[in-house]
C-alpha cells in the first residue's frame, strides 16, 4: 500500500482544497462495489476484496474541514494518520460466505444512514454480487 506522501505528493497547507478520499480508497485494496451520497456531506461504503477475503468499510465527509476528516489535516503526518485509521475500521470477512451472511443479517435500518437510497442500493449490490458463484 501506498503512503499519504506518496498519494499526495503536492500535499500543501493551507492550500488543501483538492482533498479527495478518491485515490486513499482505491489505495486499501480491490474495490468490487462502491457508493456515495449525492450530496455536500454523507457516506462513502465500499465492498473491498482481497483474494478471498471481503472488507467492508463505510465512512463520513464533509465539505468543509470543520466536519471533514481529510479537508482538516494540516500536514502530511495527519494523512497518513488518517489513511491508517481508515484501513483500520474495514470489516474484513474470511470468505465471501462470512461476508454474505453479515449483509444478510445485520439491520441496516438501525445504522445512521439506514434510511438512504444509496445505502440500500450500495446493500442490494453487495447481497447480489456476494451471492454470484
Amino acid at each position: 500500500m501506498k503512503t499519504a506522501n506518496e498519494l499526495f505528493p503536492k500535499f500543501r497547507n493551507p492550500k488543501w482544497n483538492y482533498a479527495t478520499y478518491e485515490p486513499i480508497v482505491k489505495n486499501m485494496g480491490e474495490i468490487v462495489i462502491e457508493s456515495r451520497d449525492d450530496d455536500w456531506q454523507g457516506d462513502s461504503r465500499i465492498l473491498y476484496k482481497d483474494g478471498t477475503t471481503y472488507g467492508f468499510l463505510r465512512f463520513g465527509w464533509g465539505s468543509c474541514s470543520g466536519c471533514d476528516a481529510l479537508l482538516a489535516c494540516k500536514t502530511i503526518e495527519e494523512v497518513q494518520f488518517l489513511m491508517d485509521d481508515l484501513l483500520s475500521r474495514i470489516l474484513w470477512f474470511d470468505s465471501k460466505k462470512a461476508a454474505l451472511k453479515f449483509f444478510k443479517e445485520h439491520n441496516w435500518k438501525m445504522d445512521h444512514d439506514g434510511s438512504k437510497l444509496e445505502l440500500k442500493k450500495f446493500v442490494k449490490d453487495s447481497l447480489k454480487y456476494l451471492s454470484s458463484i
